[in-house]
């Protein structure tokens, strides 16, 4: 057979083997993905900003929620108030 006559990139012995070939090269991709992301995480710490980013946000949420209710400890039991 000549060089091009035939239709498929893969010859005719490997035709069944494309779809473990494409399976393949996915994982190949997935997983090189997934390095380069573990390394930049790593250098540049991308965790553990959002985590800070996300907890910073959690106290302003409580902060917002605490200043909203006035707590009363003067009587024998908490009288809560809110505010408008």
């Amino acid at each position: 057979m000549a060089l091009g006559t035939h239709s498929s990139y893969f010859p005719p012995d490997r035709q069944g083997d494309r779809r473990a070939d494409m399976v393949l090269a996915a994982t190949t991709a997935i997983v090189g993905t997934s390095a380069a992301a573990a390394y930049l995480d790593a250098k540049f710490h991308f965790t553990k900003d959002l985590w800070f980013i996300n907890r910073f946000k959690q106290t302003e949420k409580a902060y917002a929620k605490a200043s909203m209710c006035h707590i009363s400890m003067l009587d024998t039991e908490p009288v809560i108030t809110f505010r408008r």
